[in-house]
C-alpha cells in the first residue's frame, strides 16, 4: 500500500513547497522507461476491492481512509459480503495509503521500500537532504 501512495504521490517542488510537479512518480518512472518493483500481495482479492472502492475519501484535510460506512455501502452495492477481519484489514491499508500518500509529498521523501537500485536524482535528493540536515545541526 504504502509503495502505490509513494508511486502516485505528486510531490512538492522543492522551491515552493506549495506547488507541484508536472507529475507522479509513478509517471516519471514510466517516463524513463522504468517499471517499479513491488512486493508480492498476499489476499491479493482484499487490494482489488480497495482499489475498487477507492483506496481514501475525500475529507476536509485531504485524503481520508475509508469510513465503516463507506465500506458497507460498497458492500451493498456490489453484494459482496465481507467477514469483520476483512474490513477491518481495508480500513488498515487505507489509513496507510492516505498516511504514505501525505508523507510522499515532500519531494525528498525516500520509497518506502529497500533494495531497489537508486536513480542519480534519486541519490542527489539524498546528499542534498543529509547535508541541509548536517547544516542545521551544525548551525
Amino acid at each position: 500500500m504504502r509503495q502505490h501512495a509513494w508511486l502516485n504521490a505528486v510531490p512538492r517542488a522543492p522551491e515552493d513547497r506549495k506547488k507541484p510537479r508536472p507529475g507522479s512518480r509513478l509517471e516519471d518512472f514510466k517516463a524513463k522507461g522504468r517499471e517499479p518493483q513491488l512486493p508480492e500481495v498476499s489476499l491479493a482479492y482484499l487490494v482489488e476491492y480497495l482499489f475498487e472502492v477507492g483506496p481514501v475519501e475525500s475529507g476536509g484535510f485531504g485524503p481520508q481512509p475509508l469510513s465503516h460506512l463507506e465500506l458497507l455501502a460498497w458492500q451493498t452495492n456490489m453484494r459482496r459480503w465481507l467477514q469483520p477481519w476483512e474490513i477491518s484489514l481495508m480500513r488498515r491499508l487505507s489509513a496507510e495509503w492516505a498516511a504514505q500518500l501525505h508523507k510522499s509529498e515532500d519531494h525528498d521523501c525516500p520509497p518506502p521500500w529497500t533494495g531497489e537500485e537508486l536513480s542519480d536524482r534519486e541519490r542527489e535528493n539524498v546528499a542534498v537532504s543529509l547535508r541541509d540536515a548536517i547544516r542545521r545541526i551544525a548551525k
